[in-house]
């Protein structure tokens, strides 16, 4: 017998399948994790540094001329900002980060796409973490 990891209840476990944490279900290693921030911020292997709020003097209109380049359509999925009931979001195809603050190169036109937030941006994010793990 040992304890969850999580709420401390009783778990009946072979030897062979204990492991540093153990959990009663998939909701208490949730629990778990949200509390313990074992698995966010710096301790995630695919962590980046913070977000970043300011991505420079000509981002406004950068954004703007690729959504009019664009003609106003995610580019992954074809959705027009009309249909989709608001403004696009406009994404680095290099991760701004990666520039060192060099703004100019990290807003290149080339280097901007305009998305969807859901799914398309997220996919977009996700599968750029999935490239770093």
């Amino acid at each position: 017998m040992i304890n969850c990891t999580n709420c401390s209840s009783k778990l009946e476990r072979k030897p062979s399948i204990i492991k540093n944490w153990n959990f009663c279900d998939s909701h208490c290693m949730a629990e778990y994790y949200a509390k313990s921030g074992a698995f966010s911020g710096e301790n995630n292997k695919a962590w980046q540094g913070g977000d970043i709020d300011y991505y420079g003097p000509n981002w406004r209109s950068q954004r703007k001329k690729t959504r009019i380049r664009d003609n106003y359509t995610c580019q992954d999925c074809g959705l027009t900002e009309k249909e989709y009931g608001h403004e696009l979001s406009v994404h680095h195809i290099i991760p701004f980060r990666q520039f060192n603050s060099d703004w100019e190169c990290a807003n290149k036109l080339s280097n901007l796409v305009s998305l969807c937030e859901h799914p398309c941006h997220r996919n977009r994010h996700r599968n750029m973490v999935d490239d770093i793990v």
